[in-house]
């Protein structure tokens, strides 16, 4: 049986001779395909997907509204900017809009952020056809699309409102994210220019956070603790929060294998934020990071760990010794 690699070698050279003839649901589908192996460059099939999209701004019919968002999606995921086909995409627009379901907005605005059109005009008409369908949202696409919202460099009161509204309704439901969800509404939520989030939902989002910590990724982890010890101080919601970092994120930290030191950053960073009382959890892990990744350490790693490390009153002669010991190396170096 012939390989996965070697059908898609089968397929390049397919795609060269026979794209002319190819209907818009068969260009689209071979997109779909090609952007599974991720960065196109990487893969290899740079020119597979400039043919291909090449071929869609030919067509004689209009292109459907899903086959716009699956394909301008999938030249994302292959981080391929084929300027033809994103101005083709600004023209079509205001004319499928109206088409688009809400994930389907979602996948649109996504890939304009990851394309570098984060300040396009073109995604002040995506907020406002997602603010139409807002109600249509779940979980998986409403966190996409917080995510992107976050990340463009447009400001929409009525979207922002429009998303804490269903993200109450979502939550008030019982439907359950799952925890990478969760960990990437959180962040987008703390870390972009969102928009006030009231008290209530941060408290409902961090006992989320919570119970589904143990299953995040690390980086996931890292990152809800960054925006939760953000929190502390901040808002009405200072008992969730020590709870947060008293509880289930001292326990998942404690479990911890050897973690990334640009994850562990932001764990310490949070737990010193909220004032935890864990501090000896947090140096053990340091401890560990030290052991596994010292010759990765960069000057910004140890100096913010070892402010993290002051904030929780931490005494670890060891651990800030080597800290110190570290940063007088790195700085030798420069």
């Amino acid at each position: 049986q012939a390989s996965t690699a070697t059908i898609f070698s089968m397929l390049v050279r397919a795609v060269d001779l026979l794209a002319l003839h190819l209907t818009t649901d068969q260009l689209v589908g071979l997109l779909v395909g090609f952007a599974r192996f991720g960065d196109a460059r990487a893969a290899g099939h740079l020119a597979v997907f400039s043919t291909l999209a090449d071929q869609l701004c030919r067509q004689q019919e209009p292109i459907p509204a899903a086959a716009v968002a699956t394909a301008i999606h999938c030249l994302a995921r292959g981080n391929v900017l084929h300027e033809r086909f994103v101005s083709a995409t600004r023209e079509v627009l205001p004319h499928v809009l109206p088409e688009l379901e809400s994930r389907q907005v979602s996948l649109i605005a996504h890939a304009y952020v990851r394309l570098g059109l984060a300040e396009d005009p073109a995604l002040l008409l995506v907020w406002n056809r997602a603010r139409q369908v807002m109600r249509d949202y779940e979980w998986p696409a409403l966190a996409a699309l917080v995510q992107a919202y976050t990340k463009s460099t447009f400001s929409d009161s009525g979207f922002s409102a429009a998303a804490v509204v269903r993200l109450v309704e979502l939550l008030e439901s019982g439907q359950v994210p799952s925890p990478a969800n969760t960990a990437c509404l959180v962040y987008a939520l703390g870390r972009g220019q969102f928009g006030q989030v009231p008290d209530r939902v941060w408290e409902d989002l961090i006992v989320l956070c919570g119970k589904q910590a143990a299953k995040m990724h690390s980086t996931e982890f890292a990152n809800v603790c960054v925006v939760v010890g953000d929190m502390h101080g901040a808002t009405q919601v200072d008992d969730v929060v020590r709870g947060f970092f008293d509880g289930p994120a001292a326990q998942v930290l404690l479990n911890a294998a050897t973690l990334k030191p640009a994850d562990l950053v932001k764990i310490a960073t949070g737990f010193a934020a909220a004032r935890s009382d864990q501090g000896h959890i947090v140096v053990a892990a340091v401890r560990k990071t030290l052991l596994a990744h010292m010759g990765l350490m960069s000057p910004l790693f140890v100096s913010k760990v070892a402010s993290a490390l002051h904030r929780l009153k931490v005494a670890d002669a060891d651990v800030l010794s080597t800290l110190d010991q570290l940063r007088t190396l790195r700085r030798s170096k420069q």
